[in-house]
């Protein structure tokens, strides 16, 4: 069971409205580290589920800095070789 998020409704509804009114196809948060993002995120995400929406994961890692949106390459079908 997770902790209930205390202090982050106002977020928390930006992101619903935006992903609710069918003009957004997703949203990105982004901020300092330690800001909460992650746990931001992870509302949001079980809000967009439990509407039926898909939820697919993205993150900017160091390692994949070099790659050009490198952050999305798991997000990506394998490929024969």
């Amino acid at each position: 069971m997770a902790w209930p998020l205390i202090g982050r409704e106002a977020e928390l509804r930006h992101v619903a409205e935006a992903l609710a009114g069918g003009t957004a196809g997703g949203v990105v948060i982004a901020g300092s580290a330690g800001v909460g993002k992650t746990r931001l995120a992870r509302e949001a995400a079980e809000l967009a589920a439990a509407r039926g929406d898909a939820i697919e994961w993205a993150r900017a890692t160091r390692a994949a800095a070099s790659i050009p949106l490198g952050a999305f390459g798991a997000l990506l079908p394998a490929t024969p070789r």
